[in-house]
């Protein structure tokens, strides 16, 4: 047995992809004064006790 996080993926349509791959290319082109203006976070969200909001699967090999 192996356990699994149920995910559910929101289905994106041409028009998403192209919308998120206009918004790459409009903040690429940054020099390191652009990138070092930005907040960058390694924060992560940690629960002891609960469930995390995830679902767990459990399937056979």
């Amino acid at each position: 047995m192996h356990g699994y996080r149920l995910w559910r993926k929101p289905l994106l349509k041409p028009t998403h992809n192209k919308a998120h791959l206009g918004f790459a290319r409009a903040h690429a082109g940054g020099d390191e004064d652009y990138w070092d203006s930005r907040l960058w976070s390694d924060e992560t969200k940690i629960t002891v006790f609960g469930t995390n909001g995830y679902k767990t699967v459990w399937r056979c090999k």
